[in-house]
C-alpha cells in the first residue's frame, strides 16, 4: 500500500461507506463485473498502466461474479417524460 499511515484511518472509512452501500438489502440485484478500487480508477485516468489483478478466494464464486455481472449503471436510468408516458399507459 502506497497510502501515507496518516491517511489509512481516511481511506478505511470511505471503503466502509462504500462496501456498506453496496451491500445494502435489495441493492444486490445487479452489480459490475469487476469491481476497481480508488487508486486503479485513478491511475486508469491519469492514463497509467495498472497491474492485472489477484483472486482471493474462491475462483468459481469469482467466476459466477464476473459472468453474470452487468455493465453499466446498477440502477436503471430513465428519462422522466419516458417514465411518465409508462405509468401513464
Amino acid at each position: 500500500c502506497r497510502t501515507h499511515a496518516d491517511e489509512l484511518a481516511h481511506l478505511e472509512r470511505r471503503f466502509c461507506q462504500a462496501y456498506s452501500a453496496y451491500i445494502e438489502p435489495g441493492r444486490l440485484d445487479r452489480w459490475a463485473p469487476v469491481l476497481i478500487g480508488e487508486t486503479e480508477r485513478e491511475n486508469r485516468v491519469a492514463g497509467h498502466a495498472v497491474s492485472e489483478p489477484v483472486l482471493i478466494g474462491d475462483p468459481d464464486m469469482a467466476a459466477a461474479t464476473v459472468r453474470d455481472g452487468v455493465d453499466g449503471p446498477r440502477v436503471p436510468m430513465v428519462r422522466m417524460s419516458d417514465a411518465i408516458k409508462r405509468v401513464s399507459a
